[in-house]
């Protein structure tokens, strides 16, 4: 297995951001329409007001649950989120290279939120590990290229 790259997995990873950014605009873009056509009809700024705060959190925590889901579905069981699968990369267990179990993928999506917080220290320390950045720690993993 050799490991893949720190810059090719940064544009794996960029194009995955892209995705879900684009997904992301969608729903806000529906939920606001949905927002806005509701509140119409005479209704105060107070209304309109409330009506926002409420879609900003529900928005919010969609937003957590799409990214849980698309990094830990898309890497369970060998498969691959569309940036691994552009470039030709996949993650693995470190211990002897097999497909991620569930609770290793969900756990290695948590470990994206640590990686950032702060100052993305948590990968920019694959530039001092060997290509292994804090979330590939925590849940044991490894990006290799495909065979």
């Amino acid at each position: 297995m050799k490991r893949a790259s720190l810059s090719v997995r940064l544009l794996a990873f960029l194009v995955d951001l892209f995705f879900l950014a684009c997904v992301s605009a969608l729903l806000f873009m529906s939920g606001m329409a949905g927002v806005l056509v509701s509140a119409g009809g005479g209704r105060s700024w107070a209304d309109l007001s409330t009506a926002l705060q409420a879609f900003a959190c529900i928005l919010f925590i969609f937003k957590a649950f799409l990214f849980l889901f698309y990094f830990t579905y898309l890497t369970a069981g060998g498969e691959n989120t569309i940036g691994k699968a552009l470039f030709g990369i996949k993650v693995v267990t470190r211990k002897d290279g097999s497909a991620l179990s569930l609770p290793r993928a969900l756990a290695r999506a948590f470990g994206y939120w640590i990686s950032a917080v702060p100052l993305l220290l948590g990968f920019w320390m694959a530039f001092l590990t060997g290509g292994r950045a804090a979330h590939d720690f925590i849940a044991g993993t490894m990006v290799v290229k495909e065979e």
